[in-house]
Protein backbone atom coordinates (compact mmCIF):
# COMPACT_ATOMS: atom_id res chain seq x y z
CA UNK A 1 0.00 0.00 0.00
CA UNK A 2 1.42 3.28 -1.18
CA UNK A 3 2.35 6.51 1.07
CA UNK A 4 -0.01 8.73 1.75
CA UNK A 5 0.97 12.50 2.07
CA UNK A 6 -2.16 14.95 3.97
CA UNK A 7 -1.44 18.91 4.06
CA UNK A 8 -3.84 21.77 5.12
CA UNK A 9 -4.68 23.93 7.68
CA UNK A 10 -6.11 23.70 10.76
CA UNK A 11 -6.96 20.27 13.68
CA UNK A 12 -5.71 17.20 11.49
CA UNK A 13 -7.47 14.04 12.72
CA UNK A 14 -6.51 10.63 11.02
CA UNK A 15 -8.02 7.21 11.50
CA UNK A 16 -5.84 3.96 10.67
CA UNK A 17 -8.39 2.08 8.99
CA UNK A 18 -5.98 0.08 6.96
CA UNK A 19 -5.77 -3.47 8.95
CA UNK A 20 -2.48 -2.80 10.59
CA UNK A 21 0.05 -0.26 11.10
CA UNK A 22 0.85 2.67 10.21
CA UNK A 23 4.20 5.08 10.64
CA UNK A 24 3.08 8.84 10.74
CA UNK A 25 5.75 11.49 10.38
CA UNK A 26 5.36 14.80 10.94
CA UNK A 27 7.53 16.46 8.09
CA UNK A 28 6.31 19.85 9.18
CA UNK A 29 3.82 21.51 11.59
CA UNK A 30 3.68 25.43 11.65
CA UNK A 31 1.53 27.26 14.95
CA UNK A 32 0.57 30.38 16.81
CA UNK A 33 -0.94 31.35 19.24
CA UNK A 34 -2.50 34.24 21.76
CA UNK A 35 -1.32 33.10 24.73
CA UNK A 36 0.49 30.39 26.20
CA UNK A 37 -1.94 27.79 26.39
CA UNK A 38 -0.86 24.66 24.27
CA UNK A 39 -2.32 22.43 21.56
CA UNK A 40 -2.05 18.96 21.37
CA UNK A 41 -0.99 15.75 19.35
CA UNK A 42 -2.62 12.19 20.24
CA UNK A 43 -1.71 9.29 19.28
CA UNK A 44 -4.47 6.50 20.32
CA UNK A 45 -3.53 6.78 23.95
CA UNK A 46 -0.82 8.71 24.35
CA UNK A 47 -0.91 12.78 24.23
CA UNK A 48 1.70 15.45 23.63
CA UNK A 49 1.73 19.48 23.90
CA UNK A 50 1.83 21.64 20.87
CA UNK A 51 3.27 25.13 21.93
CA UNK A 52 2.22 28.36 20.05
CA UNK A 53 4.44 29.97 17.61
CA UNK A 54 7.09 27.46 17.00
CA UNK A 55 7.70 25.06 13.79
CA UNK A 56 8.56 21.97 13.68
CA UNK A 57 8.49 18.52 12.35
CA UNK A 58 11.27 15.82 11.05
CA UNK A 59 14.34 17.62 10.15
CA UNK A 60 13.36 21.24 11.46
CA UNK A 61 15.75 22.40 14.50
CA UNK A 62 13.75 24.17 17.19
CA UNK A 63 14.55 24.67 20.53
CA UNK A 64 11.37 23.63 22.07
CA UNK A 65 11.39 21.03 23.79
CA UNK A 66 7.91 19.31 21.35
CA UNK A 67 6.34 16.26 20.65
CA UNK A 68 8.06 13.26 18.68
CA UNK A 69 8.29 13.77 14.89
CA UNK A 70 7.34 9.67 14.06
CA UNK A 71 4.22 8.03 15.54
CA UNK A 72 3.36 4.09 14.72
CA UNK A 73 -0.27 3.93 15.25
CA UNK A 74 -2.11 0.49 15.46
CA UNK A 75 -5.08 -0.21 13.29
CA UNK A 76 -8.28 1.57 14.81
CA UNK A 77 -6.65 4.29 16.59
CA UNK A 78 -6.51 8.01 15.83
CA UNK A 79 -3.79 10.53 15.64
CA UNK A 80 -4.72 13.77 16.05
CA UNK A 81 -2.89 17.28 16.02
CA UNK A 82 -5.67 19.96 17.29
CA UNK A 83 -5.44 23.74 18.40
CA UNK A 84 -7.20 24.45 21.34
CA UNK A 85 -10.06 27.10 21.24
CA UNK A 86 -10.57 30.13 22.79
CA UNK A 87 -12.63 31.21 25.75
CA UNK A 88 -15.09 32.85 26.09
CA UNK A 89 -14.91 36.59 25.67
CA UNK A 90 -16.64 39.56 27.15
CA UNK A 91 -17.10 42.57 29.36
CA UNK A 92 -19.06 45.00 32.01
CA UNK A 93 -19.62 48.11 32.87
CA UNK A 94 -20.75 48.82 36.84
CA UNK A 95 -21.39 53.07 37.30
CA UNK A 96 -22.67 55.21 39.82
CA UNK A 97 -24.56 58.25 39.00
CA UNK A 98 -26.62 58.09 42.77
CA UNK A 99 -25.86 60.43 45.72
CA UNK A 100 -24.55 57.02 47.70
CA UNK A 101 -21.89 54.46 47.77
CA UNK A 102 -23.22 51.83 44.59
CA UNK A 103 -22.45 48.09 46.64
CA UNK A 104 -23.74 44.83 44.89
CA UNK A 105 -22.45 41.47 43.50
CA UNK A 106 -21.53 40.70 40.60
CA UNK A 107 -22.32 37.00 38.88
CA UNK A 108 -19.20 35.15 37.26
CA UNK A 109 -20.52 34.17 33.99
CA UNK A 110 -20.51 30.42 32.59
CA UNK A 111 -17.41 29.26 31.77
CA UNK A 112 -14.83 31.90 33.01
CA UNK A 113 -12.08 31.46 35.55
CA UNK A 114 -10.49 34.63 35.48
CA UNK A 115 -10.99 38.29 34.98
CA UNK A 116 -9.04 41.91 34.28
CA UNK A 117 -10.74 44.64 35.99
CA UNK A 118 -9.99 48.41 36.22
CA UNK A 119 -11.46 50.45 38.96
CA UNK A 120 -12.26 54.44 39.32
CA UNK A 121 -12.72 56.23 42.28
CA UNK A 122 -15.33 59.03 41.85
CA UNK A 123 -14.31 63.04 41.62
CA UNK A 124 -14.62 65.25 44.61
CA UNK A 125 -16.82 68.03 43.92
CA UNK A 126 -14.34 71.18 43.93
CA UNK A 127 -11.65 69.01 44.55
CA UNK A 128 -9.37 66.40 43.20
CA UNK A 129 -10.25 63.44 40.73
CA UNK A 130 -10.25 60.07 41.57
CA UNK A 131 -7.35 57.35 41.21
CA UNK A 132 -7.46 54.56 38.69
CA UNK A 133 -5.98 51.02 39.70
CA UNK A 134 -5.98 47.88 37.74
CA UNK A 135 -5.63 43.89 38.40
CA UNK A 136 -4.51 42.05 35.97
CA UNK A 137 -5.64 38.76 36.86
CA UNK A 138 -8.43 37.42 39.28
CA UNK A 139 -8.87 33.92 39.62
CA UNK A 140 -12.94 33.45 39.54
CA UNK A 141 -15.37 30.35 39.63
CA UNK A 142 -18.55 30.39 37.40
CA UNK A 143 -21.74 31.75 39.19
CA UNK A 144 -19.81 33.08 41.84
CA UNK A 145 -20.82 36.44 43.58
CA UNK A 146 -18.47 38.62 43.84
CA UNK A 147 -18.69 41.57 45.63
CA UNK A 148 -18.11 45.52 44.57
CA UNK A 149 -18.75 48.96 45.48
CA UNK A 150 -18.70 51.95 42.91
CA UNK A 151 -17.91 55.19 44.64
CA UNK A 152 -20.63 57.82 44.72
CA UNK A 153 -21.36 60.79 42.06
CA UNK A 154 -20.86 63.92 43.85
CA UNK A 155 -23.14 67.26 43.28
CA UNK A 156 -23.59 70.63 43.91
CA UNK A 157 -25.70 70.68 47.25
CA UNK A 158 -23.70 72.40 48.98
CA UNK A 159 -19.69 72.34 50.50
CA UNK A 160 -16.60 70.38 49.21
CA UNK A 161 -17.85 66.95 48.73
CA UNK A 162 -15.26 64.05 48.85
CA UNK A 163 -15.32 61.45 45.99
CA UNK A 164 -16.57 57.73 46.60
CA UNK A 165 -13.80 54.87 46.77
CA UNK A 166 -14.04 52.03 44.45
CA UNK A 167 -13.46 48.38 44.85
CA UNK A 168 -13.50 45.07 43.15
CA UNK A 169 -13.97 41.61 45.17
CA UNK A 170 -12.50 43.34 47.97
CA UNK A 171 -10.90 46.56 49.10
CA UNK A 172 -6.91 44.53 49.44
CA UNK A 173 -7.77 43.60 45.68
CA UNK A 174 -8.27 46.05 43.47
CA UNK A 175 -9.01 49.49 44.83
CA UNK A 176 -9.61 52.98 43.85
CA UNK A 177 -9.82 55.54 46.75
CA UNK A 178 -12.09 58.81 45.68
CA UNK A 179 -11.10 62.32 44.98
CA UNK A 180 -10.44 64.63 47.99
CA UNK A 181 -9.96 68.13 49.37
CA UNK A 182 -7.19 69.42 48.00
CA UNK A 183 -8.35 72.81 48.98
CA UNK A 184 -7.72 71.75 52.57
CA UNK A 185 -4.93 69.95 52.12
CA UNK A 186 -6.39 66.54 52.68
CA UNK A 187 -3.93 63.81 51.87
CA UNK A 188 -4.12 60.75 49.13
CA UNK A 189 -5.09 57.51 50.11
CA UNK A 190 -2.91 54.97 48.42
CA UNK A 191 -4.49 52.73 45.42
CA UNK A 192 -4.38 48.54 45.78
CA UNK A 193 -3.47 46.32 42.77
CA UNK A 194 -1.36 45.31 39.82
CA UNK A 195 -1.03 49.19 38.72
CA UNK A 196 -2.88 52.37 37.94
CA UNK A 197 -2.37 56.44 38.89
CA UNK A 198 -3.05 58.44 41.69
CA UNK A 199 -5.01 61.18 40.89
CA UNK A 200 -4.40 65.22 40.75
CA UNK A 201 -7.09 67.36 39.81
CA UNK A 202 -7.34 65.10 36.79
CA UNK A 203 -8.19 61.11 37.52
CA UNK A 204 -5.54 58.91 37.89
CA UNK A 205 -4.01 57.00 34.43
CA UNK A 206 -3.35 53.18 33.98
CA UNK A 207 0.93 54.14 34.30
CA UNK A 208 1.10 57.66 36.34
CA UNK A 209 -1.15 60.26 38.11
CA UNK A 210 -3.35 62.90 36.95
CA UNK A 211 -2.76 66.42 36.18
CA UNK A 212 -2.46 69.36 38.42
CA UNK A 213 -3.88 72.69 38.49
CA UNK A 214 -2.05 75.24 39.40
CA UNK A 215 -2.26 77.31 43.13
CA UNK A 216 -1.01 80.42 41.06
CA UNK A 217 -3.36 82.98 39.07
CA UNK A 218 -3.22 82.95 35.28
CA UNK A 219 -1.76 79.01 34.84
CA UNK A 220 -2.46 76.35 33.01
CA UNK A 221 -3.20 72.75 34.40
CA UNK A 222 -0.58 69.96 33.86
CA UNK A 223 -0.59 67.23 31.60
CA UNK A 224 -1.82 63.70 32.66
CA UNK A 225 0.91 60.86 32.96
CA UNK A 226 0.42 57.11 32.07
CA UNK A 227 -2.94 57.93 30.31
CA UNK A 228 -4.62 60.18 33.40
CA UNK A 229 -6.90 63.03 33.03
CA UNK A 230 -5.05 66.67 32.85
CA UNK A 231 -5.43 69.41 35.19
CA UNK A 232 -7.58 72.40 34.91
CA UNK A 233 -6.57 75.99 34.51
CA UNK A 234 -6.94 78.55 37.24
CA UNK A 235 -7.67 81.75 37.73
CA UNK A 236 -7.95 83.66 41.40
CA UNK A 237 -11.78 85.40 40.60
CA UNK A 238 -12.94 83.39 38.29
CA UNK A 239 -11.90 79.73 39.33
CA UNK A 240 -11.02 77.16 37.43
CA UNK A 241 -12.46 74.34 34.87
CA UNK A 242 -13.13 70.51 35.69
CA UNK A 243 -10.12 67.91 35.74
CA UNK A 244 -9.91 65.49 32.72
CA UNK A 245 -11.52 62.12 33.11
CA UNK A 246 -9.92 58.57 31.95
CA UNK A 247 -11.62 56.12 30.05
CA UNK A 248 -12.25 52.46 30.83
CA UNK A 249 -10.99 49.96 28.24
CA UNK A 250 -7.15 50.32 28.74
CA UNK A 251 -4.46 52.34 28.62
CA UNK A 252 -4.33 55.52 25.84
CA UNK A 253 -3.03 58.95 25.50
CA UNK A 254 -2.92 61.18 28.09
CA UNK A 255 -5.10 64.08 28.72
CA UNK A 256 -3.10 67.21 28.01
CA UNK A 257 -3.43 70.16 31.00
CA UNK A 258 -6.41 73.31 30.45
CA UNK A 259 -5.15 76.76 29.78
CA UNK A 260 -5.05 79.63 32.19
CA UNK A 261 -8.00 82.10 31.90
CA UNK A 262 -6.36 84.20 29.09
CA UNK A 263 -6.47 87.61 30.89
CA UNK A 264 -8.56 87.15 33.97
CA UNK A 265 -11.56 87.45 33.14
CA UNK A 266 -13.17 84.33 32.49
CA UNK A 267 -12.55 80.82 34.35
CA UNK A 268 -9.18 78.54 33.21
CA UNK A 269 -10.41 75.76 30.85
CA UNK A 270 -11.16 72.14 32.01
CA UNK A 271 -8.21 69.91 31.86
CA UNK A 272 -8.61 67.03 28.81
CA UNK A 273 -9.49 63.38 29.71
CA UNK A 274 -7.14 60.77 29.03
CA UNK A 275 -7.04 56.88 27.61
CA UNK A 276 -9.96 57.56 25.68
CA UNK A 277 -12.34 59.34 28.71
CA UNK A 278 -15.17 61.96 27.53
CA UNK A 279 -15.28 64.88 29.55
CA UNK A 280 -15.24 64.89 33.24
CA UNK A 281 -16.24 61.15 33.31
CA UNK A 282 -14.40 58.80 34.67
CA UNK A 283 -13.34 60.00 37.82
CA UNK A 284 -12.10 63.93 37.22
CA UNK A 285 -12.22 66.24 39.79
CA UNK A 286 -14.85 69.13 40.03
CA UNK A 287 -14.30 72.64 38.80
CA UNK A 288 -12.73 74.73 41.80
CA UNK A 289 -13.90 77.65 43.86
CA UNK A 290 -15.01 80.90 41.50
CA UNK A 291 -18.38 81.88 39.50
CA UNK A 292 -20.50 80.36 37.09
CA UNK A 293 -18.21 76.91 36.77
CA UNK A 294 -19.97 73.55 36.29
CA UNK A 295 -18.34 72.16 39.43
CA UNK A 296 -19.46 68.41 38.33
CA UNK A 297 -17.06 65.73 39.41
CA UNK A 298 -16.72 62.67 37.45
CA UNK A 299 -18.52 59.37 38.87
CA UNK A 300 -16.46 56.38 39.62
CA UNK A 301 -16.49 53.16 37.28
CA UNK A 302 -15.66 49.41 37.20
CA UNK A 303 -14.99 47.61 33.84
CA UNK A 304 -14.79 43.72 33.73
CA UNK A 305 -13.10 41.88 31.30
CA UNK A 306 -12.37 38.11 30.46
CA UNK A 307 -11.10 35.92 27.93
CA UNK A 308 -7.85 34.90 26.72
CA UNK A 309 -5.36 37.01 25.76
CA UNK A 310 -7.05 40.15 27.17
CA UNK A 311 -5.47 41.70 30.41
CA UNK A 312 -5.27 45.65 31.77
CA UNK A 313 -3.53 47.76 30.97
CA UNK A 314 -4.28 47.15 27.13
CA UNK A 315 -4.06 44.05 25.86
CA UNK A 316 -7.03 43.35 24.25
CA UNK A 317 -9.23 45.63 26.73
CA UNK A 318 -11.06 46.95 23.48
CA UNK A 319 -14.98 45.88 23.97
CA UNK A 320 -14.79 41.95 23.26
CA UNK A 321 -11.91 42.14 21.53
CA UNK A 322 -9.40 39.32 20.94
CA UNK A 323 -7.86 37.06 18.52
CA UNK A 324 -10.11 34.91 16.63
CA UNK A 325 -9.83 30.77 16.47
CA UNK A 326 -7.53 28.68 18.83
CA UNK A 327 -5.10 30.02 21.29
CA UNK A 328 -2.95 27.65 19.48
CA UNK A 329 -3.54 26.91 15.70
CA UNK A 330 -2.36 25.29 13.31
CA UNK A 331 -1.34 27.27 10.51
CA UNK A 332 -0.13 24.59 8.07
CA UNK A 333 0.46 20.37 8.35
CA UNK A 334 2.88 18.38 5.64
CA UNK A 335 2.09 14.71 7.58
CA UNK A 336 3.28 11.38 5.53
CA UNK A 337 1.47 8.37 6.74
CA UNK A 338 3.20 4.85 5.48
CA UNK A 339 1.88 1.93 6.13
CA UNK A 340 4.01 -0.51 8.12
CA UNK A 341 6.20 -2.65 5.55
CA UNK A 342 6.57 0.05 3.22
Amino acid sequence: MAATVLTGTGSLSYTNSTGGNVRVIVMSCRTTGITSATGTVTCGTATYPVYPDTIWGKGVSNSTALTPVEYMVANGDVFKIESTPTGPTGQEVITNTTSSNLTGNWTVPANVTNVSVVCVGSGSYQGSGGALAWKATISVTPGQQIPYQVGRKTNDSGGTQLGGDTWFFSSATCYAPGGVDFQNGQGQVSLIGDGGGQAGHGAGGYLGKGGDTPSISGQGGTAGEGGGGGGAGFDSQYGSGWGGGVGLKGIGPSGAGGSNSGGGSVAGTHGQPGSGGSGVTYGGGGAAYGTGNQKQAGQGAIRIIWGDGRTYPGINTGDDESSTGDDTEIVSYNVVVIPEGN
